[in-house]
């Protein structure tokens, strides 16, 4: 049974809509599984993806009712149909019904390029001209300068590739501003490295107040 709006509008599922942008197709054969002379005419004429995207939205619009075999995912999907498939599972589980009502696992590898550790973040950093290493990240990390990382895996941060891109960007961006207030060219004639870390510092504050001068 579809669910009914109190002025007994039909209200399709979230994830039933993905699929009909997806493959718009489908939109007339939505209602067809709630009788099985109508559910055969629904499939005939479609091919493969587009029968098993329908079967889905069947799944999704009525889910006590109706069944979905995963089985038709490894049969008949491949690469960004099967992509989307798994995408829009996880949207009805967690926006459609809300069993999902916090996300704790996502699956990703170590060299997923849309995902970065401390190290990569930090090789990134230095890759694009910045004084960074793993210590350093590590420490922004402890004292939470750092953006908000996107998961945890196995305790350890990833954050997405857009973000490490944006403070990357924004880092380039402030020291080039902190250099027109110090000299960076004067810190270099200081002996130790924790005297030229404490004058960054030092031209980083400086900035900051500088800003908050001008705001007002």
């Amino acid at each position: 049974m579809c669910l009914l709006s109190k002025q007994g509008v039909w209200i399709m599922k979230s994830s039933t809509r993905e699929i009909i942008e997806a493959l718009p197709i489908l939109e007339g054969k939505i209602n067809a599984h709630e009788n099985l002379f109508l559910t055969e005419q629904a499939l005939d004429g479609l091919n493969e993806v587009e029968a098993t995207f329908l079967k889905l939205a069947w799944f999704f619009e009525d889910p006590k009712n109706v069944s979905f075999s995963i089985e038709l995912l490894y049969q008949n999907l491949e690469n960004e149909w099967l992509e989307l498939a798994l995408e829009l599972i996880f949207h009805f589980f967690k926006k459609d019904t809300y069993l999902i009502k916090k996300s704790h696992v996502s699956i990703v590898k170590e060299d997923d390029e849309g995902y970065f550790n401390q190290k990569q973040f930090s090789d990134y950093l230095a890759e694009n001209g910045l004084d960074y290493d793993r210590h350093k990240l590590c420490m922004y990390y402890k004292r939470g300068v750092l953006p908000p990382y996107a998961f945890k895996l196995a305790g350890k941060p990833y954050w997405n590739k857009e973000s490490v891109e944006s403070y990357c960007e924004n880092e380039k961006d402030k020291s080039k501003k902190e250099s027109i207030i110090y000299d960076e060219g004067q810190i270099g004639q200081f002996a130790t490295e924790e005297e030229q870390q404490s004058l960054k510092d030092f031209a980083s504050q400086m900035y900051k107040i500088s800003k908050s001068h001008q705001k007002k």
